[in-house]
């Protein structure tokens, strides 16, 4: 499987997944936490996650936004989801 060939051609273990096309729906995440996934992208436009369903986190999409405003959405992003 992928995540197997990820692991071993780069040492990486992926947590997070993206539905593909799109499409899911409730009963897939339990599927996927049982899988090890962490997360999951939807296609819906969106930066707040802050009261999301992990597995159902807003896809990030650029637009407009550029420089500092473009990174700090990135940083709240990943930082909610990958606290240090």
């Amino acid at each position: 499987d992928c995540r197997k060939q990820l692991k071993n051609e780069f040492g990486i273990t992926a947590i997070s997944f993206a539905y593909p096309y799109g499409f899911y729906n409730e009963s897939l995440f339990p599927i996927l936490a049982k899988y090890g996934f962490k997360n999951s992208t939807t296609t819906a436009p969106g930066t707040d996650i802050s009261n999301a369903n992990l597995y159902e986190i807003p896809r990030l999409r650029p637009g407009a936004r550029l420089g500092i405003e473009l990174s700090t959405s990135i940083k709240q992003t990943f930082f909610f989801l990958y606290p240090f």
